[in-house]
């Protein structure tokens, strides 16, 4: 299942970029730079648990926007690097790692990764909802649409 969800939350993020490249977008975007904003959050969070799982440094500048093609490119990695992770086998282990205000805890990567999916769900549900009230739409972004896409 973590699998799915890994693999979920890379297919939202990437038909985020694509709607924020204007692929499919219909009309006239105002605010983009709110947009592109939290892309960037939802991808460096992502990023920043991704290097946590597996012992590193991780970069702390969880709200500075990035480059369009830099989203991308970075959606792919933590796809990759959470998949890796879960073919070792080493989803279960706990990792010692520190919170942005310094306080040390310890949780196993497979709490890292329900997490991502979450945070991400609840950016991209923060976003639509923008969207909506600017007369714009996000594309579907859920898990069923997910599923659905596979078939």
């Amino acid at each position: 299942m973590l699998e799915a969800l890994v693999r979920q939350t890379h297919w939202a993020n990437a038909r985020l970029i694509d709607w924020l490249c204007g692929k499919g977008r219909q009309g006239e975007l105002r605010q983009e730079e709110y947009f592109v904003a939290m892309a960037s959050h939802i991808l460096r969070a992502d990023k920043a648990w991704l290097d946590r799982a597996y012992g590193r440094d991780w970069d702390r500048r969880m709200f500075d926007p990035l480059f369009l093609n830099s989203l991308a490119n970075l959606n792919d990695e933590c796809r990759d690097g959470w998949l890796a992770l879960l073919r070792t086998g080493l989803a279960d282990r706990e990792i010692d790692y520190l919170r942005m205000d310094g306080s040390a805890h310890r949780s196993p990567p497979r709490d890292m990764i329900l997490h991502v999916f979450s945070h991400g769900f609840h950016h991209r549900g923060q976003m639509a909802s923008r969207a909506s009230a600017l007369g714009q739409k996000l594309p579907d972004l859920s898990y069923i649409a997910f599923t659905r896409s596979l078939a």
